[in-house]
């Protein structure tokens, strides 16, 4: 047999010399979870360790057990398996696989706050009240483009408009992806608008899981929307501020902002801005 060290080597060799060996020893004596044995098994290779109490609760019969810190013992186990070497059932080979692939990996490093930084995480911040007729309509031009969208419902302390059946258009919107957290109250509280406004976010915002926040409002309806999370999921732009197409009662009676770049890219007013069709 040959014998290799696995010391100073790439992961790209180190994968290959395990994939066609016979036996991958690891003495340790310490483990935190047992790198080396998970590599092993994930390259279809038995492994031989000591018994540790972490690798019985991580690997179970997975692994090739001699009494911690008898050598004898390791090197007589050792000849013994090369004699007749065991092999790692499919199962536990495709369940390391899973678990130490590159997906894994992927998905493991997505989770990290500094990478999921570099990936927008889009939320949605929604105000809601007396919005039935135009709120799933608002929710539909959004929905598919964003992570989450939490709603806060309620009305400002200082409206008077009666309530209408708004909560309930809102929590039978349908949400496959359960995109949608809903939060109500009867009456934000504050002194003014602006006050009552604020603690109705406040309360919303704790929801949040997103690192870029919008804040809409139910009786908006997006237009081009796709397009604007398209360029901030790119890189392309940080920010923006959209551009209000503002209908009068009716679509034939509108005002339109002249700044047609407050997106921060170049685009006519026609694919890019915001519907207000209850003014």
């Amino acid at each position: 047999h040959v014998y290799h060290r696995l010391q100073g080597v790439d992961d790209r060799t180190k994968f290959e010399l395990m994939r066609h060996a016979a036996l991958v020893l690891a003495p340790s004596d310490f483990e935190g979870f047992g790198m080396v044995p998970s590599e092993a098994l994930s390259a279809g290779t038995p492994c031989l360790v000591y018994d540790l109490p972490v690798l019985r609760q991580e690997y179970g019969d997975a692994l090739v057990y001699t009494p911690r810190g008898d050598a004898k013992a390791f090197i007589a186990k050792a000849h013994a398996l090369l004699d007749a070497p065991p092999k790692v059932p499919e199962v536990i080979q495709q369940q390391m696989v899973n678990s130490l692939g590159m997906g894994a990996m992927v998905e493991a490093v997505d989770r990290l706050p500094y990478h999921h930084s570099k990936r927008p995480h889009i939320s949605v911040l929604m105000n809601a009240y007396a919005c039935a007729t135009v709120v799933p309509f608002a929710l539909e031009a959004i929905y598919p483009h964003v992570d989450e969208i939490i709603i806060a419902y309620g009305r400002e302390a200082t409206w008077e408009w009666p309530a209408d059946n708004t909560l309930d258009v809102i929590r039978n919107y349908p949400d496959p992806d359960c995109k949608i957290k809903t939060i109500a109250q009867d009456v934000w509280p504050g002194e003014t608008g602006e006050k009552s406004r604020s603690a109705m976010r406040r309360a919303a915002t704790a929801f949040v899981t997103g690192n870029y926040l919008m804040i809409l409002d139910a009786d908006e309806i997006w237009t081009g929307f796709e397009h604007y999370v398209a360029a901030l999921r790119e890189g392309k732009i940080a920010g923006g501020c959209p551009l209000a197409l503002t209908f009068w009662h009716d679509l034939k009676h509108h005002i339109i902002s002249s700044a047609l770049e407050r997106w921060g890219l170049r685009s006519p007013y026609t694919k890019w801005g915001v519907v207000w069709p209850h003014v």
